[in-house]
């Protein structure tokens, strides 16, 4: 599941964070400055 996927599922579910935040938080710190617009 890509990260776009992953902040999809996020909203879906009402914004509940995953019980494990880090790795979710690693890999947006990873895309930070991405030219992907959904992610900006």
């Amino acid at each position: 599941m890509n990260l776009k996927e992953k902040l999809t599922t996020i909203k879906e579910n009402g914004y509940q964070a995953p019980v494990k935040p880090f790795p979710l938080v690693q890999e947006m710190i990873d895309n930070i400055g991405s030219v992907d617009a959904e992610l900006r």
